[in-house]
């Protein structure tokens, strides 16, 4: 406030300040009047109500991850009223889990922030409409996904709109695609997510925050990014951690935690597991393997892997997948586009080995009779053995996975089990976790015992080797000694 004290002090022709200092509540309301409420915000929330103002913020949707206490309501809630203040007719809408919930959270908020608002800027607060108006006639209407008040957005204009706790949002994915961007198409206008992490890790904000972190747009706060002192910090620990397992590093570290009961493939670990396999002078003998699950309820997934026999590890490379939308996923489809990644992972080197579910024949032969792309069926065990090999290889650190293979890591990191363990649970970020029954069945039909590479591929020409036969050796044993003798020049 000094400094803004300084902007408005007026100054004599000398360039000195005058004694006669402008007040305090006179910088306030000239602040309120311009739509500049930064002098609300605490030092540390400034880095996220500042990003709210960049010209890609103002027109496109952002996800934010907070922790809780943190203030990232108040922080945002303060700039909405700033954009109402400086724009004439602005309409902006907060949708929140529950509606009574959200106006509970946002009275003392609203009051914290109208406090020393002048009376001809206040908004009034229409409990029928659910809406505060301002002077100018600009709007901030409030929802809640509990009751579909929010359908009521459909056909309408919005120039900003607020997804509060969207983490806890019911059918998120539907209600951003089907109502909220519609509604900000004609303003182009701004869209927030915000919220702590998900207890269901397979919620459609989990894929937001994975998305947003891939392409360098997330915003994290955790509680350490608060100017909170350190006994505070631990007071909020001990109160969460009372609550709940993971509760703490859930809500207040924005870490995703899962339900190690019901996590399929604990063993993932992506700090160890997500990584580029290295060529090597032998990249041209690896096996190669395609391995496919055919969802057409779900998604289709194949995946590109090789094995590399001298680390005995699977990497896998690369991933297609397509979800068979209104029932238009055709063989041509498949076909074409896995013979484009095939080619444009392997090189040109023909997969030792193509491996399928064994649900679809026909499909197998049609792709094979009319693409000549030949898919086995492959041989199944039960459900538990086929995973178990596959959390064995993770265990000994034998798979591998690009980074670009993104479907593949988001299955690996938050398939869970239903509630009684009999199947995977669906959902649809990940399907029918279509990706790790592909994976399962390229692991359980690799060849790990014939070595592709070569045994003149592995001696150093510059050494001198001595090759040795006993008298048990057969003709055909001795002829292969007679050519490793004359390639290294041995012919004594």
């Amino acid at each position: 406030m000094a400094r803004m004290l300084s902007a408005f002090q007026p100054r004599n022709e000398k360039g000195k300040f005058e004694k006669a200092l402008i007040t305090k509540a006179q910088i306030t309301r000239e602040l309120w009047k311009r739509g500049n409420l930064k002098f609300k915000i605490r030092e540390y929330q400034i880095p996220l109500f500042e990003s709210l103002h960049t010209i890609e913020a103002r027109h496109s949707s952002r996800v934010i991850l907070c922790s809780r206490r943190w203030g990232k309501t108040y922080s945002i809630i303060t700039y909405i009223v700033e954009e109402c203040i400086k724009n004439e007719k602005f309409i902006a809408r907060i949708v929140a889990p529950n509606l009574k919930q959200l106006r509970k959270i946002l009275k003392p908020i609203f009051n914290k922030i109208l406090k020393d608002c002048p009376s001809e800027l206040i908004p009034k607060f229409n409990v029928q409409d659910q809406a505060y108006t301002f002077p100018n006639g600009s709007e901030i209407h409030l929802y809640g996904s509990d009751n579909n008040s929010h359908e009521s957005i459909r056909g309408t204009t919005s120039n900003l709109i607020l997804l509060d706790e969207a983490g806890y949002i019911d059918q998120l994915d539907y209600v951003l695609s089907s109502i909220i961007m519609p509604s900000t198409f004609d303003t182009n206008g701004q869209v927030i997510i915000s919220s702590t992490r998900s207890k269901d890790i397979t919620h459609f904000f989990e894929q937001l925050v994975d998305n947003a972190e891939a392409d360098g747009t997330l915003q994290i706060y955790d509680i350490h990014t608060s100017d909170y002192s350190e006994s505070v910090i631990f007071r909020y620990r001990e109160e969460a951690e009372k609550l709940e397992i993971g509760s703490w590093d859930r809500e207040y570290l924005c870490k995703r935690i899962i339900d190690q009961k019901r996590h399929i493939v604990p063993e993932f670990n992506e700090s160890i597991h997500v990584r580029s396999r290295t060529i090597d002078q032998y990249n041209q003998f690896h096996h190669r393997y395609v391995m496919a699950d055919l969802g057409f309820s779900d998604f289709t997934v194949f995946l590109f892997g090789t094995y590399v026999f001298q680390e005995a590890t699977l990497y896998i490379e690369a991933e297609w997948v397509s979800e068979n939308e209104n029932n238009t996923l055709t063989t041509d489809i498949i076909a074409s586009n896995v013979q484009r990644v095939e080619k444009e992972t392997f090189g040109g080197i023909q997969p030792y080995k193509r491996v399928g579910d064994n649900d679809n024949p026909l499909l197998f032969s049609d792709l094979g009779r009319n693409y000549n792309y030949y898919i086995y069926p492959v041989i199944k065990q039960t459900k538990e053995a086929m995973l178990n090999r596959l959390k064995i290889m993770f265990s000994e650190n034998r798979i591998a996975i690009d980074p670009k293979c993104k479907l593949l890591i988001t299955t690996l990191k938050s398939a869970l089990w239903n509630v009684n363990r009999s199947d995977y649970q669906r959902n649809k970020v990940i399907g029918h976790a279509d990706a790790l029954s592909s994976l399962i069945y390229g692991a359980i039909s690799l060849d790990t015992y014939s070595n592709p590479i070569p045994l003149i591929q592995t001696l150093d020409p510059t050494k001198d080797y001595h090759i040795v036969s006993n008298g048990n050796t057969n003709y055909q044993n001795h002829s292969r000694f007679d050519a490793l003798k004359k390639a290294f020049g041995r012919d004594e």
